[in-house]
């Protein structure tokens, strides 16, 4: 489990010994979102699985920049 350091907001990592991916939230948005460029600083190329808690801006901010980037 990775605390991503994105700045206000949360995005919490999680890895499989098989290397699956998901992302719990996806902090503020950017351009890109600050979550992309901490996932990439993480080695992710891909993602299994992105949850999303609530619909604040500081926790789903980054989702559709998740979605456009990451398979």
């Amino acid at each position: 489990m990775t605390a991503l350091d994105i700045g206000q907001g949360d995005a919490i990592l999680l890895r499989s010994p098989d290397g699956r991916a998901a992302v719990f939230d996806t902090g503020p948005p950017g351009e890109p979102a600050p979550v992309v460029a901490a996932l990439r600083r993480a080695g992710v190329r891909r993602l299994d699985v992105l949850v999303l808690t609530h619909d604040s801006l500081d926790h789903v901010g980054g989702a559709l920049d998740i979605l456009e980037r990451f398979p």
